[in-house]
């Protein structure tokens, strides 16, 4: 009766550690994976949410200052929805922090209309 509850404990924990290994390796490390950081602050921002559709030219740039890691995000982003004719994309600079490996926070947020006109 010990032996089969020790193997039905012993079964539970490797199960438990192997699916744990797996939900590590597969946690995206947005310290150094610039797609992920992209697609997380895409995915959690108000203003990326709720005003611009896709970018394009995007590029991540980094800085760790005081222990924090810091990011500098560019790309122009067309307007959704597009109000006008002339002018319908944002050039769009956001910084922010990297809080954990799989939390970024935007910080700051500058929209530049684009205009053809």
């Amino acid at each position: 009766m010990i032996k089969i509850y020790f193997n039905s404990v012993m079964a539970a924990f490797l199960f438990a550690a192997l699916f744990q290994s797996v939900a590590l390796a597969s946690t995206p490390d947005l310290n150094n994976n610039s797609m992920e950081l992209i697609k997380q602050i895409k995915a959690t921002d108000y203003v990326f949410k709720a005003t611009l559709g896709p970018c394009k030219n995007e590029t991540v740039r980094r800085n760790d200052r005081d222990g924090l890691h810091y990011f500098t995000y560019s790309a122009t982003c067309f307007i959704r929805p597009r109000p006008e004719q002339d002018c319908q994309a944002y050039r769009v600079t956001a910084e922010g922090t990297i809080d954990t490996p799989e939390q970024a926070t935007l910080r700051n947020i500058q929209l530049k209309l684009l205009c053809s006109a």
